[in-house]
């Protein structure tokens, strides 16, 4: 399971499927200017609208559903910790 927070330079909708002899890859990805936003936040010394701090919290609803998903029983997300 995979899990992001929105931030300003788009987003990606997709299942994946994998298996012995191939990946099917099912959604949507809008083309987006990551690359030219994080380019700029670096020339302009700004803060990116993503922080590492999003990305940890996204790290803990994935790491709760999966164990969740493995033991049948409900997990605190705030109880996960990195």
């Amino acid at each position: 399971m995979e899990l992001s927070g929105g931030g300003i330079y788009g987003y990606d909708i997709s299942t994946e499927i994998l298996g012995l002899e191939g990946t099917l890859k099912i959604g949507y990805l809008r083309e987006t200017t990551q690359l030219q936003n994080f380019a700029q936040n670096v020339l302009r010394e700004r803060t990116p609208p993503i922080t590492i701090e999003d990305g940890m919290e996204a790290l803990r609803i994935d790491v709760a559903a999966t164990r969740a998903h493995e033991t049948g029983r409900s997990v605190v997300v705030s109880a996960i910790r990195a």
